[in-house]
């Protein structure tokens, strides 16, 4: 039976930080992926995907153009595209693996006993586990959910359909649908509950629904799926009262902790509905033997730079002892349409139930008109939260087309406790979206 220091299950974002941080301080370390090393995710949908977002704001970008120097159309090449973002994949992370001494297993895993692994057919031993197995589609219950097509199988289809809807209104779905819509496709969304995407502000998410409107995405919320039929011209979807035919149906409505298999019972590693049990430093609770990262961790977020984070706290306490807990007051988190709907900090809400006093600072100038082609005047949408009374900012809300950035820019600031006079009284790059946001914050105040 082979020894480990420490073995992985799994090889993407939760995985591979824990693997090279324990490797490099003398850990003997391997790993099991039973799928594309780097993840499924990462090799099958976050790498296409940012490609074919790239052309969808591009095109975007194009249109906003015309009359202003530019002429001429522009639009998303589907097939072609979708090929060079398959041929791109190519990580070189386990050749990253190989040459740091990291054994890497390709095959299913499952737990004999609190320190042993079942790997094809034959048990290893180690110390310290790690379970970084990431997630899979949730499991859907309404008659016919077997013809959903994964978002994985829908980032490598040779060509686009004339029609998509999309089941569940979160982050998989607007950021497919908003690609799909700008390669010509019909596009639907469906959720079954009263909101789309639950965690971004209400305010913005509306204006988000008016941008898409605007691409003809039709959208219908308090619409849980009854049925999806396949018939000769294609599928027919019953969600709440409405019917919807469609030629392909995406599975939209999230991701669940890829745990199944796994033999977690046999590990002594116990779970709950959120994912594996694990105390403030990332260990099990029932397993101290074991450490998780990444989506299955069911106190975490279901978000890469999130597991990343973890993955290297949780090889900090299997080297030195459990001292280091992830912290997940300040994390940014994108949602990729066009415009872009970003969001660090609290919202609302969240302030409200924490029982802080705090102002909103809310502006939107998605309705502007070009100045300039658009270039000294950029369309978007922002919502401050800061403390009443001290002006300490403690979430930031952003929707347009460079969020992205300045959600990051929003994230240093909420960290290092600065204010509504700090961001005033900084003078800050022009153009750029941030400048627009902050020269933007004394023109218009809701509180």
């Amino acid at each position: 039976m082979k020894h480990y220091d420490l073995f992985v299950i799994g090889s993407g974002s939760g995985a591979a930080r824990a693997a090279f941080i324990c490797r490099r301080a003398g850990f003997r370390v391997g790993i099991a992926e039973k799928a594309a090393i780097g993840g499924i995710a990462a090799a099958a949908f976050t790498s296409p995907q940012k490609r074919l977002t790239a052309a969808s704001e591009a095109v975007n970008f194009v249109n906003s153009m015309t009359g202003c120097g530019l002429k001429g159309s522009v639009s998303v090449d589907w097939e072609h595209l979708r090929g060079i973002s398959a041929e791109s994949v190519s990580y070189g992370l386990e050749e990253e693996f190989n040459s740091a001494g990291i054994e890497v297993i390709h095959g299913k895993c499952s737990f004999a006993d609190k320190n042993i692994l079942n790997i094809n057919g034959e048990q290893i031993f180690s110390r310290f586990i790690l379970i970084a197995a990431g997630a899979a589609p949730a499991k859907l219950s309404f008659a016919g959910s077997g013809h959903l097509t994964s978002s994985f199988e829908f980032m490598n289809l040779e060509a686009l359909p004339p029609s998509v809807v999309f089941a569940g209104g979160g982050y998989i779905s607007f950021e497919l649908a908003h690609i799909a819509a700008r390669a010509g496709a019909k596009v639907t969304i469906v959720e079954a509950l009263p909101r789309v995407l639950r965690g971004f502000d209400d305010d913005l998410v509306d204006l988000l629904l008016k941008e898409s409107a605007a691409l003809g995405i039709e959208i219908f919320t308090d619409a849980p799926v009854r049925f999806l039929e396949k018939h000769s011209g294609g599928l027919i979807m019953q969600a709440g009262t409405h019917k919807i035919a469609a030629a392909l149906a995406v599975h939209g409505a999230g991701r669940a902790p890829d745990i199944e298999g796994l033999c977690l019972e046999a590990g002594e590693i116990s779970t709950n509905e959120q994912g594996i049990a694990v105390n403030c430093y990332l260990q099990s609770v029932s397993n101290p033997a074991v450490y998780v990262a990444g989506d299955v961790n069911a106190l975490g977020m279901q978000l890469k730079p999130v597991a990343e984070m973890e993955s290297a706290a949780a090889a900090v306490n299997m080297l030195f002892g459990n001292h280091e807990m992830p912290e997940y007051n300040v994390v940014a988190r994108a949602l990729l349409t066009s415009p872009q709907l970003c969001a660090v900090g609290m919202g609302e809400r969240e302030a409200a139930l924490e029982n802080i006093p705090f102002d909103v600072h809310f502006v939107n100038k998605l309705s502007s008109q070009k100045s300039g082609c658009g270039m000294d005047c950029a369309k978007f949408a922002f919502k401050i939260i800061s403390e009443k009374g001290t002006g300490r900012i403690l979430g930031v809300h952003i929707l347009g087309s460079e969020a992205q950035e300045a959600v990051n820019t929003a994230a240093l600031a909420i960290r290092g406790g600065c204010t509504i006079k700090n961001l005033k009284n900084t003078a800050i790059v022009f153009p750029s979206l941030f400048y627009d946001v902050i020269n933007s914050l004394n023109c218009d105040y809701r509180s």
